[in-house]
């Protein structure tokens, strides 16, 4: 029975995902209500799967992160532009950090050293 299926699939392909996508296309509402529902009811299972696959693709992350970054550096830098020009909170924030670097480096402090004696500060 399961090779019948499977055999009708693969010779019915495109027929049953016109189907599947025309399905799709007059449900919207009804699919993205139960996911919207699954989604806050099962929150906790979600977050617990993302943070495991995160933690277990650090490297795979990272890397595609960095191939992102490097491909994508024009448009990156074009909005942080925007947003610097843009939001008074986020310029005053990069200003805030671009000053505090400029500090711990001008100190001749290390990352440690820095770590340690915010420390003390309470």
């Amino acid at each position: 029975m399961a090779a019948k299926q499977r055999e009708y699939r693969q010779e019915h392909k495109e027929e049953i995902a016109a189907q599947q996508r025309e399905y799709r296309q007059e449900h919207k509402e009804e699919i993205s209500a139960y996911h919207r529902e699954y989604r806050q009811e099962h929150k906790e299972e979600i977050a617990t799967r993302q943070r495991k696959y995160g933690q277990e693709h650090r490297e795979k992350i990272a890397a595609k992160n960095r191939k992102y970054g490097q491909e994508h550096r024009e448009k990156i830098a074009a909005k942080n532009r925007k947003r610097y020009a843009n939001d008074p909170a986020y310029a005053m924030s990069r200003r805030l950090r671009n000053r505090m670097a400029s500090a711990v480096k001008a100190a001749g402090l290390g990352k440690m050293q820095l770590i340690v004696n915010a420390d003390d500060l309470g």
